[in-house]
């Protein structure tokens, strides 16, 4: 064998496995959503590490991709021109056809998707380099992408989706999500679908008092109770104007006993921030207005608006948004993600 075949064959492989390692980089670093890496890192996640090491050229993807085409492009262009020195046009032609379609193309793609990030973590330095190296190009070029393409945005997943991929991984053998944490799960994800008005304890069924009623007539009502309650909507007219909690009022007796005959429940509660709600609103609408007001109240009384009119129907609780969770039939969270 020649010196000179001998060059050209080491010339041919070499390209063949760089052409390789183009296509598989570009297969593998392009399926690694950027944001998903994001996810990894916060969540400190089995492979962070190597998710932080691939983030470094993954955020700047039409540059990346612009650099893993073009060296891809470059090489196999080289290819058949190599091959055509050791055998005819023709045969080269179909030499190097097979060679990039099999080792250039199908097997590093092959290869480099299942092991998208262990790859690319381990090429992150080459990346980095032909990107430096030929960014007057294809900076320029990733940079004109940018503006007209556009660069991808986070994508939204939709609760269907979600509800789906949580029952997909409770399936899985070595999950850690059982059946139990599969049906909260899905059942948080169902409470914009359920509505107040089929969870809300009506206001004839509720301890109330008014606001000028004595405190003295109020604490014989609750001794008399069998379940005091431990927050009393105040009202006044009709409507709600604030809670009084049943520890407060016993602390107020015990501390001003003298003054407790004179007093009224407006001279002793706090005016609270009242949470109001309507029929229509969702349970994810409650839970959300209970967390915003953190330790505040924990209670929200529920209006039915009727032409700009407001009626007080009843209340809802932090309890009742929980106990709602466990509503849903479970046939429906199960056919939830179907």
């Amino acid at each position: 064998m020649s010196p000179e075949l001998t060059e050209n064959l080491v010339a041919v492989a070499t390209l063949v496995s760089v052409s390789g390692l183009f296509s598989g980089l570009t297969i593998g670093l392009s399926s690694l959503d950027p944001f998903e890496l994001e996810y990894l890192i916060k969540a400190r996640c089995e492979g962070w590490k190597k998710a932080k090491k691939v983030l470094r050229v993954a955020k700047n993807y039409n540059w990346l991709l612009t650099t893993l085409l073009l060296g891809n492009v470059a090489i196999n262009v080289a290819i058949p021109i190599y091959l055509s020195k050791i055998a005819s046009g023709s045969v080269a032609g179909l030499v190097s056809t097979v060679l990039i379609f099999l080792f250039g193309e199908l097997l590093p793609a092959a290869l480099c998707k299942k092991n998208a990030l262990a790859v690319g973590a381990k090429t992150t330095g080459f990346v980095r380099v032909l990107m430096m190296l030929s960014s007057p190009v294809t900076w320029t070029i990733g940079k004109i992408l940018d503006r007209t393409v556009g660069v991808e945005g986070r994508s939204i997943t939709p609760r269907s989706v979600l509800m789906a991929e949580i029952d997909a991984l409770e399936q899985e053998s070595d999950s850690d999500i059982t059946t139990n944490i599969e049906g909260i799960l899905v059942a948080a994800l169902k409470l914009p679908d359920l509505l107040v008005r089929d969870f809300f304890t009506p206001i004839q069924d509720v301890f109330t008092t008014q606001k000028s009623e004595t405190v003295c007539n109020l604490a014989t009502k609750i001794i008399e109770k069998p379940n005091t309650p431990t927050r009393i909507p105040v009202l006044e007219d009709g409507l709600p104007v604030g809670i009084l909690y049943s520890k407060k009022l016993l602390k107020e007796i015990v501390a001003n006993e003298a003054k407790t005959n004179r007093q009224v429940v407006g001279d002793v509660f706090t005016q609270n921030n009242i949470i109001s709600l309507t029929t229509e609103s969702t349970m994810q609408d409650a839970f959300e207005a209970f967390l915003q007001n953190g330790k505040t109240s924990h209670l929200a009384f529920v209006f039915y608006n009727h032409h700009g009119h407001e009626t007080l129907l009843g209340i809802i609780t932090l309890e009742d948004v929980m106990k709602s969770l466990h509503s849903i039939p479970e046939e429906e969270v199960l056919q939830a993600s179907v």
